[in-house]
């Protein structure tokens, strides 16, 4: 827009001539980002590209933002940024027959926002009605068919849908009932309103949460473990009603704390084993804690404590117990014996790295009498080696592991035999292998 508007510009030979430059004013951009970015899409360049698109066609912002701002649902929007903007087409047509069809006062942007949101009341209750009617109407329908959609409009037979939706998020029990009531009461401003909001919630997927604040549901508030459970998965399932979650998880079942704290340490394809767990901590683990308890420092208040408390540990263990394979409560007491409450050794430990023998690593290069590969790193010894071994153990486990073995398999192999000890050069240099 605004090199096109330069480029004319400096084109015009006279001042007349420039005034036909000035471009359109570019639409709300921010307000179309808003939405994007609420869904992690939005980027730097949002606005510059939302710019350039209007410019190009000027009907693509008016399509795109009412297809965005018709439904909450990621999943949705991310179809409107792919062209299938058919789940904005109602809104487009509500606003057009009000805007144009009859010709009422009123901003585009302002009634698709509204419309997108919720129109509150009964007319709010015959877009709902009229819904599937406006959308298939198509983007460039005419008066007439918008104005047949809202016209045969029957918003009584709502009452099955928004008694469903309630069944599904658990808030009524019995659907048959609650229709007889929704149809004998459908036109009271009561319930006019509840139909409105929760068929609007339907509709832009927004999840069971607003369907509850729309009847005024009462539920048990989720304890804040169960909130925070929920929100985790929600993180790398953003189809997940939360509302539902924390219905299921309230009152809070045994295991949650482990369960929990088992989402903090999975990676997003290992939640559903953190989530269908049981949760119940090993024996291993409580011995394990009961062990650290006795190291000073560890456990409790004092500065660099691992744990807070008993409690915290055993949790700690067992989620990593859930996530970990079945040797690694089995190899926990052994470890903490070998690390002797050193800070940083028990850590290792509850993370799944058992202590590393570094001096068996000294042990096979003297074996092939290969000191000399170490002393251009200035190591002499068997002390500096352990030392540099340990270092280069906690920047890069796997690296040094395979570094040892390989040392390890060339000294057991070559038997004393020089030539074949040489093959200890591969294994310092990194190769890993004789």
């Amino acid at each position: 827009r605004n090199w096109a508007e330069r480029t004319c510009t400096a084109a015009a030979g006279t001042c007349d001539s420039a005034a036909l430059c000035v471009a359109p004013t570019p639409p709300p951009c921010a307000d179309l980002c808003a939405l994007r970015e609420a869904c992690g899409e939005a980027d730097d360049s949002c606005s510059v590209n939302c710019d350039d698109a209007d410019y190009v066609d000027s009907e693509w912002f008016l399509s795109r933002y009412a297809c965005l701002v018709s439904t909450d649902n990621c999943g949705a929007r991310a179809l409107c940024d792919d062209g299938q903007e058919a789940g904005g087409y109602a809104c487009l047509n509500w606003c057009r027959d009000r805007l144009s069809c009859e010709e009422q006062e009123g901003n585009i942007l302002e009634c698709l926002a509204t419309c997108g949101a919720g129109i509150p009341g009964r007319d709010g209750l015959v877009f709902e009605s009229a819904y599937d009617c406006l959308r298939d109407a198509g983007e460039d329908a005419e008066c007439e068919p918008i104005s047949a959609c809202i016209d045969a409009a029957q918003p009584q037979e709502l009452c099955v849908e928004f008694c469903g939706e309630q069944v599904r998020c658990g808030l009524v029990e019995d659907a048959e009932d609650c229709e007889r009531e929704c149809r004998g009461d459908v036109d009271s401003d009561d319930t006019i309103n509840e139909l409105q909001c929760v068929l609007s919630a339907l509709r832009r997927q927004a999840g069971c949460a607003p369907v509850a604040e729309c009847v005024g549901a009462e539920v048990e508030p989720a304890s804040e473990l169960c909130q925070s459970f929920c929100a985790e998965q929600a993180e790398c399932n953003p189809d997940l009603d939360e509302f539902l979650c924390e219905r299921e998880c309230t009152p809070q079942p045994a295991g949650l704390p482990v369960r929990n704290a088992c989402l903090g340490h999975a990676e997003c394809p290992e939640y559903p084993i953190c989530v269908q767990s049981d949760g119940v901590i090993p024996m291993e683990c409580v011995a394990a804690c009961e062990s650290v308890a006795m190291c000073d420092g560890l456990v409790g208040a004092e500065p660099g404590a691992l744990y807070a408390n008993g409690e915290e540990c055993q949790t700690d263990c067992a989620a990593r117990a859930i996530l970990a394979d079945a040797e690694f409560v089995g190899n926990l007491g052994e470890c903490l014996g070998e690390v002797m409450c050193e800070a940083e050794g028990v850590a290792g430990c509850f993370e799944g790295r058992m202590p590393i023998d570094c001096g068996s690593g000294w042990d096979a290069i003297v074996a092939c009498n290969n000191q000399a590969l170490l002393a251009i790193a200035g190591i002499n010894d068997r002390a500096s080696y352990v030392m540099t071994c340990e270092q280069q153990f906690q920047m890069d486990p796997q690296q040094t592991e395979m570094q040892l073995t390989c040392l390890i398999d060339v000294a057991a192999m070559a038997n004393g035999d020089p030539l074949a000890c040489f093959g200890q050069l591969a294994c310092v240099l990194g190769d890993l292998g004789p």
